[in-house]
């Protein structure tokens, strides 16, 4: 008899995110979904009140309320041993490679076979990782080419949130009373933020969050 796999699936598109419970309820009577979220807000609330923590959340990049990097960022800090695998259709070698740097274990595009599927969960539940040739050349290329400089940097979620925030167009009292904080405070994180991150503005810190995915246009 086979081991029970605990899987948690987090998509937006409840299209696409009900067909791949089907492709893997699909897959044998093993495979069991504890965990349908929305995004990553509904997914880390749901685990959060789950007496059941999944062996491997499949997640999605581009969510609403709380994307893929920040629901891994969140994994890492609160579940770090729940390993990820990234199904998505975004294939930018910067955010493939960002992710892997963070502990995903795998990634597949949304075009995915079932027996690749298959492959990659057990792969990565056996072996602590799932790479393709198109995840191995990402890494060469930027092992090869990449600027060492623009390496990501690790943000908490308090550093994500005021990110976000001095991205937009609030002004720092806006932002402080939002963050129920002083607009003092708010200068000292942000000047925290800007060295962290090797900037030296509020226009860095948008570029930067744009550039990492932080932030959508």
């Amino acid at each position: 008899m086979q081991q029970t796999i605990q899987i948690a699936v987090a998509d937006d598109h409840t299209l696409f995110r009900k067909g791949l419970i089907r492709l893997l309820e699909s897959l044998g009577s093993h495979y069991k979904i504890i965990i349908e979220a929305s995004d990553g807000k509904d997914f880390s609330e749901q685990l959060l009140a789950s007496s059941v923590i999944p062996d491997i959340a499949i997640l999605d990049i581009n969510m609403p309320n709380k994307n893929g990097f920040e629901t891994v960022q969140w994994l890492n800090n609160t579940y770090p041993n729940v390993k990820v695998l990234i199904i998505s259709m975004i294939e930018r070698e910067e955010s493939i490679v960002r992710l892997l740097k963070m502990g995903v274990k795998g990634y597949l595009s949304k075009d995915v076979e079932p027996e690749d599927l298959e492959e990659a969960i057990n792969s990565i539940l056996h072996k602590g990782f799932y790479y393709t040739d198109f995840i191995t050349g990402k890494l060469m290329h930027n092992l090869i080419y990449g600027d060492t400089k623009s390496e990501y940097v690790l943000l908490t979620e308090k550093e994500i949130e005021l990110l976000q925030l001095l991205s937009t167009d609030l002004t720092y009292k806006e932002i402080a009373q939002s963050l129920d904080t002083t607009v003092k405070t708010i200068d000292y994180q942000r000047d925290a933020l800007c060295k962290k991150l090797n900037v030296v503005s509020r226009l860095g810190l948008a570029i930067y969050a744009i550039k990492n995915n932080i932030i959508t246009l």
